[in-house]
């Protein structure tokens, strides 16, 4: 019985989530270039390209560390709105260019205030997508209100 209960706890632990070996806030700051990223792994450089292609509003899905599909497709966006060629990997210039676009911390600590348990909070989240755009402006209004006016 005590094999058996052995041999189930060494299972679940194998058949569970791998932790992300060495992934802090340090790690992702500190995060340096790295070539030709692995697209199975969670990587910290690859956590702060999708952090930092977030805050430049070309969404990278999901922030997992991983360079898969749609990290790929927001480097590329980027890539093409700042005229930089896209190879289908990071490349030092785009590296370079999307730490231009933030000088603050990629992670950094917050701890919640009273305050911010104060709310305001919605009393009931609405069910649908649809009925969700009213909550927040959309990425393309929040462009639209830091890009400068044309005069003509």
């Amino acid at each position: 019985m005590l094999r058996l209960f052995a041999a189930a706890v060494v299972l679940c632990w194998l058949a569970g989530p791998a932790p992300a070996a060495g992934l802090d806030a340090a790690a992702i700051n500190n995060a340096e270039y790295r070539a030709k990223p692995a697209e199975d792994k969670i990587h910290p450089a690859i956590v702060k390209v999708q952090i930092l292609l977030d805050r430049a509003l070309f969404s990278p899905g999901e922030i997992d560390g991983k360079f898969a599909e749609n990290t790929r497709k927001a480097l590329r966006a980027f890539a093409e709105a700042k005229g930089l060629a896209f190879e289908k990997t990071l490349t030092r210039e785009l590296w370079d260019k999307l730490a231009e676009t933030s000088q603050a911390a990629v992670i950094s600590q917050y701890t919640i205030s009273r305050s911010d348990l104060k709310g305001p909070f919605l009393k009931k989240v609405p069910a649908k997508l649809e009925d969700m755009k009213s909550l927040m402006p959309s990425a393309m209004q929040a462009r639209a209100k830091r890009l400068p006016r044309n005069s003509t």
